[in-house]
């Protein structure tokens, strides 16, 4: 289980890479696995100071996983936040109320 989560941090963190150094193209990257370690609908853009909210489907995740999601969206947070991309990353926990989420990680069961 940790190491799907490793690899599933992997392949985000490969992709806001990728995102924010090819201005936006689509990249294919082999180490993802559609509905194991990727979503299975890509690429994400977004647009230059863009607010993504991300939300964890309750019950998923441990409190211990949600500290470690958070410490990366702070980690990836201040790559997003150089001039030019300014894209803010907005952590809205269990919280599934409320607007469009641009992100909902969950857990699936194998």
């Amino acid at each position: 289980m940790t190491k799907t989560l490793a690899a599933l941090f992997a392949c985000l963190i490969v992709s806001l890479i990728l995102l924010t150094t090819t201005n936006g193209s689509a990249q294919s990257i082999a180490t993802c696995h559609e509905n194991t370690t990727a979503p299975p609908a890509a690429p994400y853009r977004w647009a230059p100071a863009s607010e993504v909210h991300i939300v964890f489907t309750p019950g998923d995740f441990k409190q211990a996983e949600l500290a470690a999601f958070n410490k990366a969206l702070e980690i990836w947070q201040q790559e997003l936040s150089r001039p030019g991309i300014n894209i803010k990353l907005v952590n809205d926990g269990t919280n599934l109320s409320g607007g469009n989420r641009s992100i909902r990680v969950s857990r699936k069961d194998d």
